[in-house]
């Protein structure tokens, strides 16, 4: 029996939305370094994540070892869904944060619901770099009541400086997701 083409639309799973309560955050460890590796790389691939001051070609794996070594995260996170990794937040002793979801997970409100919980209740005001190109990273700054507060050719930097808009209700509000605390393995998609 044939149908009409676009009836199946009715049926077809929908995209499922991320909110707080569908993901965690855990302290990042030693062995998170090949998932912060893999974060790394995918970035590099899409010149949209990059802003200028970072270097030009990958760094090796063991580079980035070294850079985390040192160090240069206040906080730094792994974002949770279902028990894998799907990404990473971090926030610098210089207050700078920034988020950054694996493509697989992306487009769903993750970054929301990450940034969201991850800011919630930090000191302020914290700072974020955009290149211009990321249209999607500006708009969640934007989405969570971030302050555009220099537009550059090169990026554009906001200010955080107050609890994130909740933005699935629009309220400012203080919910955090659980953090697991758990050490689990790189699963990645």
């Amino acid at each position: 029996m044939n149908e009409p083409p676009g009836d199946d639309a009715l049926t077809r799973p929908r995209r499922r939305l991320y909110t707080p309560e569908h993901m965690s955050l855990r302290p990042a460890t030693e062995r998170d370094d090949r998932f912060l590796y893999t974060l790394l790389e995918e970035r590099y691939r899409n010149e949209s994540s990059n802003i200028e001051g970072m270097e030009p070609q990958l760094p090796s794996f063991q580079k980035h070892q070294a850079y985390l070594r040192r160090r240069p995260y206040r906080r730094l996170e792994v974002v949770v869904v279902d028990g894998r990794d799907a990404g990473m937040m971090y926030l610098t002793h210089d207050d700078v944060g920034g988020c950054f979801i694996l493509d697989a997970f992306a487009g769903r409100g993750l970054a929301l619901s990450a940034c969201f919980t991850f800011f919630t209740g930090e000191r302020f005001p914290i700072t974020a770099h955009f290149n211009p190109a990321n249209r999607a990273g500006w708009r969640t700054a934007d989405r969570l009541g971030w302050t555009l507060v220099a537009r550059e050719p090169h990026r554009f930097t906001y200010e955080l400086r107050q609890d994130p808009v909740d933005p699935f209700t629009r309220v400012r509000r203080s919910v955090r997701a659980p953090r697991t605390g758990a050490s689990s393995p790189v699963d990645l998609p």
